[in-house]
């Protein structure tokens, strides 16, 4: 049946949303020239007709339409009565049988099927994938819409989709802004997943070293457990710890982090706040007079510093703190922290002379830890009866004499950084003296990876004395090269999305090391630049111009 183009409308409904304006112009020249070879399915919709299937086709045509416009343009059509159900289920099985179909699409699709009451098994039998297949799918419409685009523009790969669909939504818009910021420009991007997966793992919290776990002392083989939580979820059976989402974040399955970081933080902020708890009804409250026996909460943290997460939980605990109607005092309040502790056989006689006060301190900006311990009432400090006066002023000399040293160190240090600007260090002639490169090594080793830092048994801050015995002791030929290409590498994955030389040194080096695998993988983007390039450069000599944008001439 022939239908006048005007009277046909596509359905809001149909889960095909993009269409390549180059595929429907060239689909509408082949109708041109061959005509429609398969009608499109409508039904009707009063006096006018929805389209069912064959939207694709009916654009072209309404291109031939308008290009047209002495006839009116008619379009062969098989007419269905549909219900609305009827008409959906048809418009997606077209669209997933699709060799070309979408990905975002198809999971539009299959989570529609699955809202209207089909289950995942009955939608995975129904088009030939399986449970896991729908169910990724389905995650994707999680996404938001930047995401969504540039998953559907192939600047995202599939693979990174997928573990930006497990993201919170503030995680997702804080990566769009990340990688807007950085590329500007994404229209010729392919992010790879194994930057989206980097990203996502210094997001993400460690499990492992959260507060709120809590570990057997006696026993390491047993799971950390949190007996202390009743109102959160357990991370262990939690569907935001990436253990528990293998597929999706494989390389993070063994180490287990979680992905929602403001249940992470309040989740901690709860935790520390039940510490506080545990010490009852001993706790000053704001108003009251400070009284032995008593202990008041000391907050020695500097919103102006610290890592910003740090400072978020802090913010939190302080206000449920506030809300339990607690008082929250200063290190200044007092004249200064007392170096003995609850097991030392001095405190209890400080305390019944009334010269320390039983305090729980929050930790620091860096880092939040509840614990107890004694500061001095003001004009208090240092004054042990039982201490020799003699001892006592060895002690506050001793003391002295450490801060006057770390002043003379800091300093010096001070002066020779100076010394790095202001002298020419590096045109000294001659080799490197033993020390000299003795420290070179030691910063490649302390810059060539967390493999190579674990294996000297210190840590990323710098174990100085660690790190310089692992040199002295590992300095071998052998070794020496290692490191060196520990380095590159370190310096090639962290640099290479923004640094041309790391780019470049990726490049030369892997062709170097991995010949065959490097070849396959630059044919690969060779022939996909080819194929993609193909239609541009066409266009370009159509129009007289090379691929730089220069007019061609006749000597050209």
């Amino acid at each position: 049946m022939e239908i006048e183009i005007t009277k046909i409308s596509p359905s809001p409904r149909n889960p095909r949303k993009t269409f390549s304006e180059e595929d429907l112009a060239e689909l509408a020249q082949n109708i041109r020239n061959q005509g429609l070879l398969q009608p499109i399915t409508v039904r009707p919709i009063g006096k006018t007709y929805e389209i069912v299937c064959g939207e694709r086709r009916y654009r072209a045509c309404k291109l031939n339409a308008e290009e047209d416009k002495k006839k009116k343009a008619t379009i062969a059509c098989f007419v269905k009565d549909m219900t609305d159900e009827e008409a959906f289920e048809a418009m997606i099985t077209e669209n997933l049988q699709r060799k070309d179909v979408d990905p975002i699409e198809e999971a539009f699709a299959f989570g529609e099927l699955i809202n209207s009451g089909k289950s995942i098994d009955e939608v995975a039998a129904r088009f030939g994938k399986t449970k896991r297949f729908v169910q990724e799918r389905v995650k994707l419409n999680t996404l938001i819409s930047p995401l969504k685009e540039l998953t559907t523009s192939g600047n995202i790969p599939i693979a990174g989709a997928f573990m930006l669909a497990k993201l919170t939504e503030d995680l997702q818009k804080a990566y769009y802004e990340n990688i807007k910021n950085r590329y500007g420009d994404m229209s010729e991007l392919t992010i790879e997943v194994r930057e989206i997966n980097g990203w996502i793992s210094r997001e993400f919290m460690r499990l492992e070293s959260a507060p709120f776990l809590e570990y057997d002392e006696e026993d390491e083989t047993k799971p950390p457990t949190e007996e202390w939580n009743t109102c959160f979820e357990k991370c262990a059976n939690c569907c935001m710890n990436t253990g528990n989402s293998g597929c999706l974040f494989y390389s993070m399955k063994e180490d287990h982090r979680c992905t929602d970081r403001k249940c992470f933080e309040k989740k901690a902020a709860a935790y520390w706040f039940n510490k506080i708890e545990q010490f009852g009804e001993r706790i000053t409250k704001e108003g009251d007079a400070v009284q032995v026996g008593n202990v008041v909460i000391v907050d020695g943290g500097d919103e102006q510093y610290g890592y910003d997460n740090v400072k978020r939980i802090r913010k939190a605990l302080l206000q449920m703190i506030r809300d339990k109607g607690y008082m929250i005092a200063k290190p200044d309040a007092f004249d200064g922290q007392c170096k003995y502790y609850g097991d030392d056989e001095r405190i209890p006689k400080l305390l019944k002379q009334e010269k320390v006060i039983e305090c729980i301190t929050l930790g620091t900006s860096w880092g939040i830890n509840v614990d107890s311990c004694y500061y001095y009432v003001k004009g208090q400090q240092g004054a042990d009866p039982d201490e020799d006066p003699t001892a006592r002023e060895a002690r506050e000399l001793a003391d002295k004499y450490d801060k006057l040293l770390n002043k003379m160190n800091d300093n010096a240090n001070e002066e020779l950084r100076k010394w790095c600007m202001e002298k020419q260090y590096s045109e000294r002639k001659g080799k490197l003296a033993d020390k000299e490169e003795l420290f070179f090594w030691c910063f490649v080793v302390l810059n060539a990876g967390s493999e190579i830092i674990r294996e000297s048994g210190a840590t990323e801050y710098c174990d100085q004395e660690k790190i310089i015995a692992y040199v002295k002791n590992n300095l071998t030929e052998e070794n020496m090269v290692r490191w060196q290409r520990a380095f590159i590498n370190k310096i090639c994955y962290e640099k290479a999305t923004y640094n041309k030389l790391a780019q470049r040194a990726m490049r030369e080096c892997f062709r170097i090391a991995y010949p065959k695998p490097f070849e396959e993988m630059a044919k690969k983007y060779a022939d996909q630049f080819e194929k993609r390039s193909e239609k541009i450069k066409l266009r370009l000599e159509e129009i007289g111009y090379n691929v730089k944008g220069k007019k061609i001439t006749g000597e050209s």
